[in-house]
C-alpha cells in the first residue's frame, strides 16, 4: 500500500521540468553560437526569423521557466509571470523595430537583426495606425502594463505608493527623520508637573519592590516591627497618590487629530495582499481522512459516522455522530490513537462539538493557509462595525472570519509557549485599531518589557507615551492610568451618567470628547518578576473599574504560571486566549481547561470570549514585522508624530527620584531615642512606644533613621536590634549630623498626635 501511495505521490511536474530545462538550454547554447545540430539549428533559425535579436531571450525565459515549474511555489506565479513577459518581449520587439523605415518592416535584413516578423508586424500595425509618437506611447503604455502585472500591483496604488515615498522624502529632507524627530521630541519636551509630597515615596517604594521580594524568600521569620514596617510601606496597603499628570494646560496645548478621508485605505495599502498559494488539502486528502477517521474508530468497536467535514485554514474537522447507546468519553480518550492512525502532529477532539450532536476531530491539515490580517480587515463586516475597537482574530474551524471587540470583552488575556504566535496577535490586534481610528478616538499604551515586539509602533501618534520598557516606567504608566481613570468617574458624576458612550453623547460642540484607551503589555512574566505587588494592585484595579470609562487591558504572557496570572487578575480579565502550551497544567491556568496543550502553534488558538460556552478553535491572522512598519511609517507621514505625550514619565520619574534624593528630616525625639538606646543596649519599635507614647509607624520611623545613621544594626528575626555604637563619640555625631539634624520636622508632631489617637493614647 505504501508503495502504491508513493508512486501517486510521484511529482510529475518535476520531471517535466527537468525536460524543459535540459531542452531550453540546448536551444540557448545554439542560439548564442554553439554548434547544437541539425534540428537545434532549423529551430534556431525559425525563432531568429519569429524573435529576431530576441531569441536568445526566449530560450533563457523558457529555461527559467522550466525550473519555475519544478518549484510549487514559483509554478503558481508562472503564469503571471509568462503574461508580463510576453507583453515586454511584444514591447522591446516592437522599439527595436521602430528604427526602420517606414515600409521597410519585412526586409530579410531587418527581420534577423531587429525583431523579428512579431516585431515587424507589431511596428506595421502602431504606424498605420497611429503614427511614429503614437506607436512609441502604445509600446510605452504595453511595457508599464506588463510591469504592473509582474508586480502585482494597479496603477492607482502604484501611483499611491510613489507619492507616499515623496511626501515621506520631503518631510525627512525638512525637518529630519522620524527618528531623530522623536529622539528630539523626548528630549525637548517639558511639561510642568506639580507633584505632591506623597509621591516622593513611591520611588522608593518602586525600587525596593525587587529587593522586598527577594528578601522575602531568604527569611525564615521576621519579627514583629519588620513586618509590620514592611507592610507600612507596601505598595497594596497604601493608597498612592499620584498626580494628575494630563494637566488642563497640556489638554489644551494637545494637537487635535483629524481623521483624513482616505485613512483606512492607506494603512490597508500597507498590508500584504492574500497570496493565491494559501489553499487547504484537497478533496482527496479529506475523502481519506473520513476513511481512517471511520475505520479507527470500527477498530475500537465504536459505530460512528463522518456526517460533515470543516475545512479551515490549519485544521480540518471531522464531525462524528455516535450510534445509540455509545458514551462519549471513549472518542475522547481515542486523541492519541487517532493521531496515530491518521499520520497527524496531534489531534484534539471535542466532544461534543456547542450547538450541536456531534464530536469534533480536528486533524492538522498537511497543507497549512496563512491568515492574512488584510482579508480580514477588508471585508464588509469589519467595515460596518460600529465600534472603534474591532479587531481581526482570524477564521475559523470553517474559514469564517472571527472578529471581536474590546469594549465587549471587556479585558484579553493572552498566553503562550515562545513561538506560538502572541507577539503577532497583540501587533494584529494594534494594525486593525489603527486601520480605524483616528489618534483623536483610541489611544494606545504600550509596554514591552522585551523591547522587541511593541517597540515597532514608537512613533505612531495614537501614543499616550512612548513605547515603555522599563519596569520602573510601566509602573508609573499604570499608575497615571489609575488616575486617568478616576477623573473620568469625577466627570461622569458631573455630567449624570455611567460610561463613556453616555458621556460622549452629552457634550456639546465646544467640548472634548473622551477617547478610548487600550494598554497593550507584552510579557506580563518580566513585570511581576520585579515588581509583583504593584504591578498586581494596579492591573486589577483597571480591570475592576476602567471598563465603564474606556480604558481596556490586553495582557499577554509566555509563562502562564499561577506566579504571573493570579488568582485575582484572572478573576477580573475573564476572555482569554491560549496559543499553544507545554502542559495540561498551563491549559487550565488560562482557560481553566485542558486544550491548548494540544494545539499546533503559529498562530493557532483556542479562543475563550466573556459570552462562549466553550473556546473557539481559531488560526489567528498573521502581520509581518515588514508590514507593520509600512503602517506606522504612513501614519507618521500622514499625522506626524506627537508634539508631546499626554503621559511623561521621564519628568515624573525625574522628580521623583530628587525628591527621594532630599536630605531626610531628623524626627523631634531621633536623639532622645539615641540616647535611649544607648542606655538599654537594644532597640525595638516597642520599646520606643512605651517610653514616648507615641504610635508604631512613627516608632519604626525612628528606628530606619538610627540604622540609615549606623547607630542601630539590621533586624534579626523576634530579636531586638543590636546597638552598634554603646557611647556618643565623634563618629557618632557626623553620622547624625547626615540626617540634617538643624532642619526639624513639623510634620512629625502632627503624626505624633494622630498617632497617640489612633492608639488611645490622647
Amino acid at each position: 500500500m505504501s508503495k502504491a501511495k508513493q508512486k501517486k505521490d510521484t511529482p510529475l511536474h518535476e520531471f517535466v521540468g527537468l525536460v524543459g530545462i535540459g531542452i531550453s538550454l540546448i536551444l540557448f547554447l545554439g542560439s548564442i553560437g554553439y554548434t547544437g545540430g541539425v534540428i537545434v539549428e532549423h529551430i534556431c533559425r525559425v525563432a531568429r526569423l519569429f524573435f529576431g535579436m530576441g531569441s536568445t531571450i526566449v530560450f533563457l525565459f523558457l529555461l527559467f521557466a522550466s525550473l519555475a515549474f519544478m518549484v510549487e511555489k514559483w509554478r503558481k506565479k508562472l503564469c503571471t509571470a509568462t503574461a508580463s513577459f510576453v507583453l515586454l518581449l511584444v514591447t522591446s520587439l516592437g522599439f527595436a523595430h521602430m528604427g526602420t523605415a517606414l515600409g521597410e518592416e519585412f526586409t530579410k535584413e531587418f527581420i534577423v537583426r531587429r525583431g523579428g516578423y512579431v516585431g515587424a508586424v507589431v511596428t506595421a500595425l502602431l504606424r498605420r495606425a497611429f503614427g511614429d509618437v503614437g506607436s512609441y506611447i502604445a509600446l510605452s503604455l504595453i511595457a508599464i502594463s506588463a510591469i504592473f502585472i509582474a508586480v502585482g500591483l494597479s496603477p492607482s496604488e502604484f501611483f499611491i505608493r510613489v507619492w507616499q515615498r515623496i511626501k515621506a522624502l520631503r518631510e525627512r529632507l525638512r525637518k529630519a527623520t522620524p527618528t531623530q524627530r522623536l529622539q528630539k521630541a523626548r528630549k525637548e519636551s517639558t511639561h510642568a508637573v506639580k507633584l505632591p509630597k506623597e509621591l516622593a515615596d513611591s520611588a522608593e517604594l518602586i525600587d525596593s519592590a525587587v529587593s522586598e521580594t527577594q528578601a522575602q524568600k531568604q527569611e525564615v521569620s521576621v519579627d514583629k516591627d519588620s513586618a509590620e514596617r514592611n507592610e507600612e510601606k507596601h505598595p497594596l496597603d497604601k493608597e498612592f497618590a499620584m498626580p494628575h499628570v494630563i494637566t488642563e494646560e497640556k489638554r489644551a496645548k494637545k494637537k487635535r487629530f483629524k481623521l483624513l478621508p482616505d485613512h483606512y485605505e492607506k494603512v490597508i495599502a500597507a498590508l500584504d495582499k492574500p497570496s493565491s498559494s494559501d489553499i487547504v488539502d484537497s478533496e482527496t486528502d479529506t475523502e481519506e481522512g473520513i476513511r481512517l477517521v471511520e475505520k479507527t474508530l470500527a477498530s475500537f468497536k465504536i459505530d460512528a459516522k463522518v456526517v460533515n467535514v470543516k475545512r479551515g485554514p490549519v485544521v480540518t474537522r471531522y464531525e462524528v455522530q455516535l450510534a445509540p447507546g455509545i458514551r462519549v468519553s471513549r472518542i475522547a480518550n481515542l486523541a492519541d490513537d487517532l493521531a496515530l492512525a491518521l499520520a497527524a502532529i496531534d489531534v484534539r477532539v471535542e466532544a461534543p462539538v456547542p450547538g450541536m450532536s456531534v464530536i469534533g476531530i480536528e486533524v492538522p491539515n498537511k497543507r497549512v493557509a496563512l491568515v492574512r490580517l488584510r482579508e480580514l480587515l477588508e471585508l464588509e463586516e469589519f467595515k460596518r462595525s460600529p465600534s472603534k475597537l474591532t479587531f481581526g482574530l482570524g477564521k475559523d474551524i470553517a474559514g469564517n472570519p472571527k472578529f471581536a471587540d474590546i469594549a465587549r470583552m471587556p479585558h484579553l488575556l493572552i498566553g503562550g509557549a515562545t513561538n506560538s504566535g502572541k507577539s503577532v496577535c497583540l501587533n494584529s490586534i494594534a494594525v486593525s485599531l489603527l486601520s480605524r481610528a483616528d489618534p483623536d478616538e483610541v489611544k494606545l499604551l504600550l509596554i514591552d518589557p522585551k523591547r522587541v515586539e511593541l517597540s515597532l509602533f514608537d512613533g505612531i501618534p495614537h501614543l499616550v507615551h512612548p513605547v515603555v520598557v522599563d519596569v520602573r516606567h510601566a509602573v508609573l504608566a499604570l499608575q497615571c492610568v489609575v488616575k486617568e481613570m478616576e477623573r473620568r468617574y469625577e466627570l461622569f458624576a458631573e455630567k449624570g451618567v455611567r460610561n463613556i458612550e453616555s458621556y460622549n453623547a452629552k457634550l456639546s460642540d465646544d467640548e472634548e470628547p473622551l477617547y478610548h484607551i487600550v494598554i497593550l503589555i507584552d510579557e506580563l512574566a518580566d513585570l511581576m518578576m520585579q515588581a509583583p505587588a504593584e504591578i498586581e494592585r494596579l492591573i486589577c484595579r483597571i480591570a475592576q473599574l476602567a471598563r465603564a470609562t474606556g480604558i481596556h487591558l490586553i495582557i499577554a504572557t509566555q509563562r502562564p504560571s499561577v506566579n504571573v496570572i493570579t488568582g485575582v487578575i484572572k478573576a477580573n480579565i475573564p476572555s482569554r486566549i491560549a496559543f499553544a502550551v507545554a502542559s495540561q497544567v498551563d491549559s487550565r491556568t488560562i482557560l481553566d481547561m485542558n486544550g491548548a496543550e494540544r494545539l499546533i502553534g503559529r498562530g493557532d488558538m483556542l479562543y475563550y470570549p466573556i459570552d462562549a460556552p466553550k473556546p473557539i478553535r481559531l488560526q489567528g491572522a498573521f502581520v509581518s514585522e515588514e508590514e507593520v512598519n509600512r503602517v506606522v511609517d504612513t501614519l507618521i507621514n500622514e499625522y506626524g508624530e506627537p508634539e508631546e505625550y499626554l503621559f511623561d514619565l521621564r519628568e515624573i520619574d525625574e522628580e521623583m527620584k530628587a525628591q527621594v534624593q532630599k536630605p531626610e528630616k531628623k524626627d523631634p525625639l531621633f536623639d532622645a531615642a539615641v540616647e535611649l538606646v544607648r542606655r538599654k543596649g537594644y532597640a525595638s519599635a516597642s520599646m520606643l512606644q512605651r517610653e514616648f507614647e507615641i504610635g508604631y509607624p512613627r516608632a519604626a520611623k525612628i528606628i530606619d533613621q538610627m540604622e540609615r545613621a549606623g547607630i542601630v544594626g539590621p533586624p534579626e528575626g523576634s530579636k531586638p536590634r543590636r546597638v552598634l555604637i554603646p557611647l556618643v563619640d565623634e563618629p557618632m555625631q557626623g553620622r547624625m549630623e547626615r540626617l540634617s539634624s538643624e532642619d526639624v520636622d513639623e510634620e512629625a508632631r502632627e503624626d505624633d498626635i494622630s498617632d497617640n489617637y489612633r492608639f488611645g493614647n490622647n
